[in-house]
């Protein structure tokens, strides 16, 4: 029962829907079987030779379906990535369960709007940014928060005010969806601010805060990228708190991405990573429908 995908907690519904794809994948291979076995049998000598092996031919046929369906299922849930290519213009989209830091592509870093980098004490240390810092910069945050600072002077950021209530990190808060660029190891980093910062250091994001922020990214890897590839996490479904389930997150990045891009290209490949602890949330299958959807 585990191979078809049915849990502990499974509703009628969701039983239900299993049972039909089940059923459909069984009626890929038992249709051309059938058909192929009843056109034979139209004309002699094939009639006389297949009655008598038409119940044989007809339990065979149930088997191999039953085998087929069984063998796709298990491939569909234990498969861990997936990639849907799209023409006019050509680009790429990768979804898969992984390490962000491990692809060798740019990298997309989610930040608040006070782009603040002390740890514990504002930035939790298991987030995405908290690993982040401990990868790059861990003996030397001043260097992040220097570059940060120079990436923001460049790009002639303005912030909205000094916010002296904050209890710690950063005073200077910035618009949402600012999003600057700095260099690490060969490779670049796109540094978002998609969740604000409380005074009590709380970040929170939203739909609105996540759509301008997607928005400014996009421009942001246009004219700093060179059409490169890049990677990122699904933003928003961690500490901002934005409260929405992480597959419609994920979605919400995907049509942003790839509804930008056939505007005007941005990156020759896009890569989402994904916690393996989710595989209950993400459904691989359901995302590369949607993203084939999109294709035309």
């Amino acid at each position: 029962m585990v191979i078809l995908g049915i849990g502990d907690n499974m509703t009628i519904k969701q039983l239900l829907k299993i049972i039909y794809e089940f059923i459909k994948d069984m009626g890929t291979v038992i249709t051309p079987i059938v058909a192929a076995v009843s056109f034979a049998c139209l004309y002699n000598p094939w009639h006389k030779i297949l009655e008598p092996y038409f119940i044989t031919i007809t339990i065979t046929t149930l088997i191999v379906s039953f085998i087929f369906s069984i063998l796709k299922r298990l491939y569909l849930k234990c498969r861990n990535e997936f990639k849907v290519k799209f023409n006019n213009p050509n680009f790429e989209v990768e979804v898969k369960y992984g390490d962000l830091f491990k692809e060798k592509s740019n990298i997309v870093i989610g930040f608040n709007n006070y782009f603040d980098t002390q740890m514990p004490e504002v930035i939790s240390p298991s987030s995405i940014q908290g690993l982040f810092e401990q990868l790059y910069y861990k003996d030397n945050i001043d260097k992040l928060n220097s570059e940060i600072l120079n990436a923001l002077k460049r790009k002639k950021c303005q912030a909205i005010k000094n916010n002296t209530d904050k209890v710690n990190g950063k005073r200077l808060e910035l618009p949402i969806g600012t999003t600057i660029t700095i260099s690490n190891n060969n490779r670049k980093f796109f540094l978002t601010a998609y969740s604000k910062m409380s005074e009590r250091c709380m970040a929170e994001s939203n739909i609105t805060y996540l759509t301008i922020t997607l928005n400014e990214l996009w421009d942001e890897i246009r004219n700093s990228g060179q059409c490169n590839e890049f990677a990122m996490p699904v933003l928003g479904s961690g500490l901002a708190r934005i409260p929405v389930g992480k597959m419609a997150l994920l979605c919400l990045i995907l049509l942003s991405f790839i509804t930008s891009s056939k505007e005007q290209i941005i990156s020759n490949k896009l890569t989402i990573t994904l916690n393996k602890k989710d595989k209950k949330i993400y459904k691989l299958s359901d995302i590369e429908v949607f993203l084939k959807n999109l294709q035309g």
